[in-house]
């Protein structure tokens, strides 16, 4: 957030003569990871639902989204649940002159309640009586164009970072030979971001064995199939391709190597299509789709079940207190799993929307509350995020293959993991 020293919470910006410079740069502005969303003002009349569908708009929602969700009355409210699920801490407003002076009232009171700052651009020389009006009561100031521009060079991008592209594709040599063959057939390049991400696994595979291990003279008695498959999992639930996917648990089959853990991974000879399945389960990208949806129950349900992949009416025992009020956990099935930084809004909107319908009724405490009400049967509640999802399979339920969701995640990739009953002496010692 840029330096506001006079402290004011609304900046109002007068264009009279509608500068294609100043509309670039208020555009080049848009950076929800930098907590900036910015939306362009559609006309509606006296009515708060065409701002909140532009306010959901800059928030990256599918245009057609609150249609197809049937969400237009709750359009407003789920714009002022989104804004503070993205923790957006400046929202631009563009044609801020075609609303009325309701709509601008409606925009002050949702700056108020959260630490978020209003930029409004007006395209005209001076503002409504009416608008002055609304604004008597506020702590603003007004900026022309050259001021605006000079107060946000620095910040505005010239240029975004150049898409690395897609992940190199890799053989299917098992780990022993991996490395060897990925530099062999790779090209320099392909092979330096391949050999980081091996990197990467390696060494977290080895970190979470000391952390794991705490009597080595007894060093499988911490680590069971149940405990390697939850770590596996987390560890390879961002990943954008199946081919990364197989980088990191090479890597990680090597770093389990060395401390007499063997993690078998069954591949065919196309590799990528095999009994393995690969395929990103809660990568950015997938990510980045959910955003697109506005019902906070869809993307939670969505997110949820693809960083745990529970069985059914898991997550329909959940409380809210079973997710941290920053999103960066969530409890299922017993278990906690930690929740990647691009898909936790994904799932604070559902505790922000929950919290705002329970906050009315004489309940027990909220964190008791479900976090999912119940709407009928599980499998009959609908949920498009995740039928939009062409990666997503129904999971198997709960103690098939031996009961727990790790072992169930290890199950349904087709990985093993077995002790080496006589490793090297050498590898056995604290590493």
């Amino acid at each position: 957030m840029q330096p506001d020293p006079e402290g004011r919470s609304v900046q109002v910006v007068l264009d009279p003569d509608d500068r294609r410079d100043l509309i670039q740069a208020f555009s080049s502005l848009a950076d929800l990871t930098a907590g900036r969303a910015v939306c362009h003002a559609i006309p509606a009349g006296s009515s708060l639902y065409g701002l909140g569908l532009a306010v959901l708009l800059g928030l990256g929602k599918r245009f057609d989204a609150a249609r197809v969700e049937r969400v237009q009355p709750r359009c407003w409210r789920l714009a002022g649940i989104w804004l503070a699920a993205e923790e957006v801490r400046d929202l631009f407003v563009s044609r801020a002159h075609l609303l009325g002076a309701r709509h601008w009232s409606a925009l002050l009171d949702l700056a108020a309640n959260r630490p978020m700052r209003l930029w409004l651009v007006v395209h005209r020389a001076r503002l409504h009586p009416a608008k002055q009006q609304v604004l008597a009561g506020w702590q603003s100031a007004v900026l022309s164009a050259e001021e605006f521009l000079a107060l946000w060079a620095d910040t505005r991008p010239v240029g975004r970072a150049a898409d690395p592209g897609d992940f190199p594709h890799v053989p299917a040599d098992d780990f022993p030979s991996f490395r060897a063959a990925c530099r062999r057939l790779l090209d320099p390049p392909s092979f330096a971001r391949v050999d980081a991400v091996y990197e990467q696994a390696f060494t977290a595979a080895r970190r979470w064995v000391r952390t794991t291990v705490v009597d080595w003279e007894d060093r499988y008695g911490g680590i069971d199939v149940e405990t390697v498959g939850g770590f596996l999992r987390d560890m390879t639930v961002s990943s954008t391709s199946p081919s990364e996917t197989l980088v990191r648990l090479r890597g990680a089959q090597a770093g389990f190597f060395l401390h007499g853990i063997l993690l078998t991974v069954d591949l065919t000879s196309r590799a990528m299509i095999g009994e393995t399945d690969l395929r990103p389960t809660l990568s950015p990208a997938v990510a980045d789709h959910l955003r697109g949806f506005c019902t906070p129950s869809w993307t939670a349900a969505a997110a949820l079940t693809l960083l745990a992949e529970p069985p059914y009416g898991a997550l329909q025992g959940m409380r809210i207190g079973d997710v941290a009020a920053d999103g960066t956990w969530a409890t299922i099935a017993r278990q906690r799993f930690p929740i990647p930084d691009y898909a936790r809004s994904l799932v604070r909107a559902q505790l922000l929307d929950r919290r705002s319908q329970l906050a009315d009724a004489n309940a027990p405490p909220l964190e008791s509350q479900p976090l999912f009400p119940d709407r009928g049967p599980a499998r009959a509640r609908p949920n498009r995020a995740l039928d939009a999802l062409a990666i997503w399979r129904p999971p198997i339920p709960m103690g098939e293959g031996g009961g727990g969701l790790g072992r169930a995640w290890l199950a349904r990739r087709g990985l093993r993991v077995s002790r080496i009953d006589d490793p090297y002496p050498w590898t056995l010692g604290r590493p």
